[in-house]
């Protein structure tokens, strides 16, 4: 009866987490969007934060609905633990490249702290307290990195090949100034690229030692 209660009081924490998530991500994104501004959805992101709106709905509705065997299957764990990498890298990208060159009364705007930190934060949280360990094979981390490649190859793309501008951006028509080869040398933007891609593969196996399986006696 115990155990009962508490799973129950569990997964009660798990659907507020999610319900903040969910309600911080949609009202950051509409923020950063407001009024009509379409292209936000070429920066990474507002990508990202939409995936994790999309993924936490999905998760709310299956945690709402008991669906305990596909919340604990593998197979999802791995498809959360690839959205939740897909969210650090805002979080760390944003604090690492992109915070030194943003206007400090920006940074404290509301939509900046709830797609930048504190839906990453949750999001976070979520993975680290709720799912359970062993459930990653030894490559998941190096699979995760398809998110973040997929989208630089549509940020170089969308520059190089179609110029297609992007308004209220300086570095136009990239999205970042770390991908502006006109203006930092394509050497340069590839040593950023590698470095990043470094470094998010490092968390990803971070991640994977964190839960990793435990140790047969």
């Amino acid at each position: 009866m115990e155990a009962k209660q508490t799973r129950v009081k569990c997964r009660g924490i798990q659907m507020v987490n999610a319900l903040a998530i969910i309600f911080l991500g949609v009202t950051g994104v509409y923020v950063q969007m407001y009024p009509f501004k379409w292209f936000q959805f070429t920066y990474y992101t507002l990508m990202s934060n939409s995936l994790v709106v999309l993924f936490f709905g999905l998760h709310l509705v299956l945690l709402a609905t008991g669906r305990t065997g596909v919340l604990r299957s593998k197979g999802y764990l791995r498809v959360k633990a690839a959205v939740t990498t897909a969210i650090l890298m805002t979080f760390f990208t944003f604090g690492i490249l992109l915070l030194p060159k943003t206007d400090p009364s920006e940074v404290l705007a509301y939509d900046n702290l709830t797609v930048h930190f504190i839906v990453p934060i949750l999001v976070a949280a979520d993975w680290l307290l709720f799912d359970p360990r062993g459930s990653y094979r030894r490559t998941e981390p190096l699979l995760w990195t398809a998110l973040p490649l997929a989208y630089l190859f549509y940020a170089l793309v969308r520059g190089i090949v179609f110029n297609v501008p992007i308004p209220e951006n300086e570095d136009s028509p990239f999205p970042y100034f770390f991908l502006n080869g006109r203006q930092i040398g394509w050497g340069t933007v590839t040593l950023y690229c590698v470095v990043m891609l470094v470094l998010f593969v490092l968390l990803g196996y971070a991640m994977y030692w964190i839960k990793r399986g435990k140790k047969r006696a």
